[in-house]
């Protein structure tokens, strides 16, 4: 036992004529029988050392509290009434797990939760002889296990069972519950961003976040995850002056062949040399002597 009641009416009847020290022993060789819910031992010279007794006079005051206070038995030092509360203690332990044993072999067993609610029920009152703080941490510790045992809803009607397995799995991993309100929530933030509760979910499945609401969407988020073909990617600005400067190429040889009329050809401006493309024949050269 961590705890026991201590009545403090009938403990002040009991030992008002104690002095200080033998008050303090009793009190030490008390809280060492409810930690260990047995007698203390039958030699004295133990029980002195468990009271932490060293002088003559603590020695004495050991043995007045025992003459006073305990009973001698074959098991050791007994206390009636501290033996009354262990006694009752362990009956309540007991009638608890032999509740416990029956309920969870019963053959029709009943819902999570309210199997769950009878368990906390009943470990509740094992525990009644236990500090109010030990009673409200293992309430709640319950509470915790049961709703991370709750199993998640059904997928929804309206979202694609694929996408509804993939943020299963993000919000497990994520260890975040999957109830109704959080997909009521998620509902809600779909529409605040006109999307569907399938697209909203791919949204957040492509994000890999905990949480998503309406307002943190990106507006290329907004018209939901790109399902389609990829777009054609746009050329590059060298590739496009290489294209126009073919076009204008291409345009030119289709221009008036009339456009050079008056203008001398190449080959006349040479002469008619050995070779055309060298030197020029004097035959073409004016006198002007």
């Amino acid at each position: 036992m961590n705890y026991f009641e201590h009545h403090i009416g009938d403990y002040a009847a009991a030992t008002a004529h104690l002095s200080l020290l033998e008050d303090a022993i009793y009190s030490r060789l008390l809280r060492r029988y409810y930690l260990q819910e047995e007698a203390l031992p039958a030699d004295v010279k133990q029980v002195a050392r468990l009271a932490g007794a060293r002088s003559q006079e603590e020695l004495e005051a050991v043995q007045a509290v025992l003459d006073e206070f305990f009973t001698l038995t074959d098991t050791g030092w007994h206390n009636k009434r501290a033996d009354e509360e262990i006694e009752r203690y362990q009956a309540k332990q007991d009638k608890a797990r032999a509740s416990a044993a029956a309920r969870w072999n019963r053959d029709a067993m009943p819902p999570d939760s309210e199997r769950n609610a009878n368990a906390m029920r009943t470990h509740s009152e094992g525990n009644a002889l236990q500090t109010p703080d030990t009673n409200i941490s293992t309430s709640l510790r319950s509470v915790e296990k049961a709703r991370k045992r709750a199993s998640a809803p059904d997928c929804p009607d309206d979202v694609d069972p694929q996408t509804w397995g993939d943020w299963l799995a993000l919000r497990k991993a994520k260890k975040a519950p999957v109830t109704e309100t959080v997909l009521d929530q998620a509902r809600r933030e779909a529409r605040k961003a006109s999307l569907t509760l399938t697209q909203f979910l791919q949204v957040w499945c492509a994000r890999g976040s905990q949480g998503l609401q309406a307002d943190w969407l990106k507006p290329n988020e907004r018209g939901g995850p790109h399902l389609g073909p990829p777009s054609p990617m746009q050329p590059s600005k060298t590739l496009s002056a290489v294209q126009r400067l073919q076009s204008l190429k291409s345009n030119a040889n289709d221009l008036d062949p009339q456009r050079d009329f008056g203008r001398p050809e190449p080959v006349a401006l040479l002469g008619s040399g050995p070779d055309p493309g060298f030197g020029f024949d004097r035959g073409d050269c004016l006198d002007v002597g």
